[in-house]
């Protein structure tokens, strides 16, 4: 399922956007086990025969995945570092120091970012990085509207990365459009510098496929309207194998800071277009059959718009913040409980094998989908 053949070719059939970009980091950790001269291979013998592994399963994984496990891990848990941090600048240009480290730990260490992925190189984590980079970007253009030209960079990569950032590509435009509506001479540089990575991207498909998209980026793939939609929709958020709320139950403090944008009045645009951005971000991936991401764990797909979600926490912390102490106290450990408790289920997602084994035993999830919903064999309880 992994490979398509095109002009008697062999292809990833999934975006090859990810291969590219760990190409400067293959090339970084490549240097330095050269220059190191360290042979790594009987150190994790000799570690793995101190905690009584098999010595020939330890040679069997040397063998087999090793520099494969070695580099994916490395990658994905530099671009989940580089996430957080990025965050950490969108966090404090709303609250203060530590207001905006607690939340980017949160991000770290409480949603999928960490149990997902950070865990290998998916698609997702050089997603996010994109698309913070625009919201970043979209933050300083807000002061700075000469910058607003380079946020389209950003949202055009991201939608190279992965197909459902067309969302964001699009929403993110238009505010983007609307914001420099005084000026024609900078929604012209806009739309030039968004276009010329999907120009790159088109030639290289057409090179490839002799089409302008690759088979993974077709719409097909969603616009069929699936039967599964109404139980998908809720199970992305409730299923106790794929939930938004059941993984992370702290974000149920997101809908509450919408709710205090909107009672202050200080909702504006730019957080409805985010708004949006999520909401048809779950009709996207509710709408793909295989709404609850194949062998996975959590809310994987609702993973590329986690910080969107986070910067609707941002007005919770800061009427936090401004509590009495005795009502600050209660607000703060029901959050802290909340984000206790997803940072437990996200670390065995994280280092536990058993709950990413629950995907095909006892019985092949993709096979049998109605075990999304069986509550008496929970995938963060193996």
């Amino acid at each position: 399922y992994r490979i398509t053949i095109n002009n008697g070719h062999y292809y990833s059939y999934f975006p090859y956007a990810n291969s590219i970009l760990a190409i400067p980091l293959v090339f970084f950790l490549d240097f330095i086990l050269r220059i190191s001269s360290v042979d790594i291979e009987p150190i994790i013998l000799q570690v793995g025969e101190s905690v009584g592994i098999n010595p020939d399963i330890i040679l069997k994984v040397i063998d087999n995945r090793l520099y494969d496990l070695l580099y994916e891990k490395t990658i994905a848990s530099i671009v989940s570092a580089l996430c957080v941090i990025l965050f950490y600048f969108i966090a404090r240009k709303y609250l203060n120091n530590n207001y905006a480290i607690l939340i980017s730990l949160i991000f770290a260490f409480a949603t999928s970012l960490w149990s997902v992925a950070s865990r290998g190189f998916w698609m997702h984590g050089p997603s996010i990085l994109f698309l913070e980079l625009a919201f970043l970007g979209m933050l300083y253009a807000k002061e700075k509207p000469h910058l607003s030209i380079y946020v389209g960079i950003p949202l055009s990569i991201a939608y190279i990365i992965r197909p459902t950032n067309a969302i964001s590509l699009v929403l993110f435009s238009l505010y983007m459009l609307y914001c420099n509506r005084d000026s024609y001479k900078r929604i012209g540089k806009y739309c030039i510098l968004t276009f010329i990575p999907l120009f790159l991207f088109i030639i290289l498909n057409l090179s490839i496929y002799n089409a302008i998209l690759p088979p993974y980026f077709l719409a097909e793939r969603i616009t069929n309207f699936s039967p599964v939609i109404f139980e998908a929709l809720i199970g992305n958020v409730f299923s106790p194998a794929r939930g938004l709320l059941i993984f992370s139950p702290f974000f149920i403090f997101s809908i509450y800071g919408v709710y205090l944008k909107i009672k202050t009045k200080s909702i504006d645009i730019f957080d409805i277009v985010l708004l949006m951005t999520i909401f048809f971000h779950w009709i996207a991936i509710s709408m793909y059959p295989h709404w609850w991401a194949g062998h996975s764990y959590g809310p994987r797909f609702f993973l590329d718009v986690n910080p969107l979600l986070l910067y609707f926490i941002i007005p919770v912390l800061s009427k936090i913040s401004s509590m009495k102490p005795s009502s600050k106290k209660i607000w703060t450990f029901v959050l802290l409980v909340l984000v206790g408790i997803s940072v437990i289920i996200h670390l065995k997602g994280a280092v536990i094998f058993g709950v990413w084994d629950w995907n095909g035993t006892p019985l092949n999830v993709d096979e049998n989908p109605w075990r999304i919903w069986d509550f008496h064999d929970i995938q963060f309880l193996r």
